[in-house]
């Protein structure tokens, strides 16, 4: 009787945990080291710049260089550890150059933009009051536009401005700290997210 009782009460309470856990959540992130900095044409241009036309790397400062992205979420709980979702979003690189004894400076800089869409799976293996520990994967396209300023050295490149190719992001351990209905999450991966991503989630 009394260990009947005892899974009675352990079920009622796992049912009643289930029950809290949000079934729809959306939230906004900013990450820091997107991938699309080690872009393989991303670098072919890079590399054209320095070789062909003599330019040399001029950025400077503890941002500088680093890759960024902004980003947009929505998950929809299907089990008590798993969420599947939509994650889209905009990814950055510039790298910024100058010409030695150049006697009138123009602003040279090779930039790349890429937007991206990818179907997200979210798994969570630890769980206890305000505190979610996750890891997810995602997996999608993204469209690329490369830029060389100032533009008219683009023409002769030969490579490609526009491109479209696979996007995905890997969130290794991310940590959400919160109440019901908001929290704020700190996640560490690698992707064209980023290696750092900062952000915050609602619950609906």
């Amino acid at each position: 009787m009394i260990l009947a009782a005892a899974l009675m009460i352990a079920a009622s309470g796992a049912k009643a945990q289930d029950t809290d856990i949000p079934k729809d959540e959306f939230g906004f992130s900013l990450g820091f080291g997107t991938q699309v900095m080690h872009d393989g044409n991303y670098n072919d241009m890079r590399n054209y710049v320095e070789r062909e036309l003599g330019w040399m790397e001029g950025g400077t400062g503890p941002f500088y260089n680093i890759g960024v992205s902004l980003g947009g979420e929505y998950y929809r709980q299907i089990s008590n550890p798993i969420a599947v979702g939509l994650t889209g979003g905009f990814a950055l690189a510039n790298c910024q150059y100058e010409i030695p004894n150049e006697v009138v400076h123009e602003e040279k800089e090779v930039e790349l933009t890429s937007i991206y869409v990818m179907p997200a799976v979210r798994w969570t293996w630890f769980r206890y009051n305000k505190v979610r520990l996750y890891s997810k994967a995602c997996l999608g396209i993204q469209w690329q536009n490369m830029e060389i300023r100032p533009n008219s050295y683009q023409l002769n490149t030969g490579l490609k401005s526009h491109q479209t190719e696979l996007a995905y992001h890997l969130g290794a351990v991310g940590a959400e700290l919160g109440h019901k209905n908001c929290h704020i999450f700190f996640e560490v991966g690698y992707g064209i997210c980023g290696v750092v991503n900062l952000g915050v989630h609602f619950s609906l």
